[in-house]
Parts: structure tokens; C-alpha cells; sequence
């Protein structure tokens, strides 16, 4: 077989279309590289920036954590400072009231007994009347000085000792030597089957006297108080205190276990009996709250106290 004949005019003009070809699609990319150009160039700037501006960030860190860390623990500093200086103050202050309770304690027995005594003798009624207000001024203050001396001694030293106790005995007791009108119905409802707590007898005590004392004063000689006992949690014993007295406003409601609080019911009183319960109640790893329906509802009580084991 014989071979093509070899034209190079042929081929020259071949080559010469590929070499067209070839030229318009490099101008064609040349043009889009030159339009591209400032984006790419902007964008290479960008770049740039924000390595600068990372750069000065990452070297600037380590000053800026150190002076954060300084700020922070001066800060911290001072504020335990403050909280030292507050606990040093308040337990000096603990002292003096306690000291001056005990102090006011003695002088106020010998009044209270010296008023007793005369009421007793056949006095005139004028000088008998006399002698009546001063007894129960004297009580009174004596009262205020209690609370004063269970309110130090909360604060100062807890109510930390600890004994098995029922109770159901112990609210019994205290209703029992709690004192009320003979026209305020009070009675007892107790359904908790495990009453057995570790606690504090005078602590625990404190704390139902004070709310058997508060409902008192609340029905004001004429109306009914329940003392209802339930294991409405497991491991829990809950003792209620409900009566249909005064009630408490709305208000009233979220600052009424707040020390030297004189609502409604703390007339003649400093107004630490339910701040007493509360941190009575609190040291037993329990919980004490209050609630009415509103002013001449009533209000219940409720303590809640983990049963011993």
C-alpha cells in the first residue's frame, strides 16, 4: 500500500488554525484572570488583615488573661476580706445580744416574781391594776429576752444535738403546756405512721411552740387550730399548724421567716420566732414554709422533717 503523499501546504494551514485556536483560548483565560484580578487581589489583602490583626490578637492574649486573672483575684480577694470582717461583726454582735439578754434576764425574773406575789395580797383595785400591767410587761420583755438568747445561740452554735424522738409525743407536750383560750378550739389529727426523728429536743420544741403561739395570737381568742400529722413523702414526717385566724397577705408571704420581720403578728414581739424555726427546722435537714388563702383566711404551717433511720 503506498503511504499519503505529504502536502505541506496542507498541513501549514492545519497548524496555522490550531495555532488560532490555541491563541483565542488563552486570551479568553488571560481576560478572566484580569477580570478576577481585584477580587482575588482584595481577597488576598483580607487575608492579610486578618492574619495581622490574629497575630497582634494571639500575641496581645497571654497580657490580656494575665491582667483578667489579676482583676479576678483581687476581686475575690476583697470580697473574702468583706466576708471575714462581716462574720467577725456579726458574731460579736451574737455576743453582745446574748450577754444582754442574759444579763436582762435576772432582773426581769425578780420582777415578774415580785408582781406575782403582789397580786396575791388584797390590794385596792387601782394599785391591783397596776400591778397586772406591770406582770405582763415583764413577761413580755421576758419572752422578747428568750427569743433574743434562741436566736443567738441558732446562729452562734446550731441546734446540733441529736436524739431519736417521736414526734407525735412532742407536739402533744407542747399542745398540752402551750396555754389558749378555753373559746380557741385546738385539736390534733395525726396520720404519719413513722414519727421517729433525730433532733434537738429544745430546738424542736422551740419550733412548734412558736407556731402554736403564732396561731394563737392569729384567731385572737375565737377560732379553731388543727395539728395534722403525714408521710406525704417517703422517709419524711410533715407536722402542719392550720388555723382560721387573721391570715397573711401576699406580700407578707416571702418575708415572714426573715429575722426582727414585724408583721401582723409580731406585735409586742422582735420577730424572731419563725426565723428561729426556720434555722431549727434547716440544721435538721428539714424544711418549714407558710401559706393563707389571704387576710382573714387563716394560715397553715408546714414542717417537714427526714425520719431517723
Amino acid at each position: 500500500m503506498r503511504e499519503p503523499a505529504f502536502d505541506p501546504i496542507v498541513e501549514l494551514d492545519w497548524a496555522k488554525r490550531r495555532h488560532a485556536v490555541v491563541t483565542e483560548r488563552c486570551e479568553a483565560i488571560q481576560r478572566r484572570l484580569a477580570a478576577a484580578a481585584p477580587a482575588l487581589e482584595e481577597t488576598r489583602r483580607a487575608l492579610e488583615r486578618t492574619m495581622n490583626a490574629n497575630a497582634s490578637i494571639v500575641q496581645q492574649l497571654p497580657w490580656a488573661m494575665g491582667a483578667y486573672q489579676a482583676t479576678t483575684n483581687s476581686q475575690l480577694a476583697r470580697l473574702e476580706r468583706q466576708l471575714a470582717e462581716a462574720r467577725v461583726e456579726s458574731a460579736r454582735k451574737d455576743e453582745i445580744l446574748a450577754l444582754l439578754s442574759h444579763e436582762l434576764r435576772n432582773p426581769l425574773a425578780a420582777v415578774e416574781m415580785g408582781s406575782a406575789a403582789l397580786e396575791r395580797l388584797d390590794l385596792p383595785p387601782a394599785v391591783a391594776g397596776v400591778v397586772r400591767t406591770i406582770r405582763r410587761s415583764a413577761a413580755l420583755q421576758a419572752r422578747m429576752i428568750e427569743s433574743l438568747l434562741h436566736w443567738c445561740r441558732a446562729q452562734r452554735d446550731g441546734w446540733s444535738a441529736r436524739e431519736r424522738l417521736d414526734v407525735h409525743e412532742l407536739v402533744s407536750e407542747t399542745v398540752a403546756t402551750c396555754g389558749h383560750p378555753a373559746t380557741v378550739g385546738l385539736s390534733t389529727l395525726f396520720e404519719a405512721g413513722r414519727t421517729d426523728v433525730l433532733a434537738d429536743p429544745v430546738g424542736l420544741h422551740q419550733v412548734f411552740w412558736n407556731l402554736l403561739g403564732n396561731a394563737i395570737a392569729a384567731v385572737r381568742g375565737d377560732g379553731n387550730i388543727v395539728v395534722r400529722s403525714a408521710n406525704k413523702r417517703r422517709d419524711y414526717v410533715v407536722v402542719q399548724v392550720q388555723d382560721t385566724g387573721v391570715g397573711l397577705a401576699a406580700d407578707e408571704i416571702g418575708r415572714i421567716f426573715e429575722p426582727f420581720r414585724q408583721g401582723a403578728l409580731a406585735r409586742g414581739s422582735l420577730g424572731l420566732g419563725l426565723a428561729i424555726c426556720k434555722k431549727v427546722v434547716e440544721d435538721h435537714g428539714g424544711r418549714i414554709s407558710g401559706s393563707s388563702a389571704g387576710p382573714g383566711r387563716g394560715a397553715t404551717f408546714r414542717v417537714e422533717l427526714p425520719c431517723a433511720a
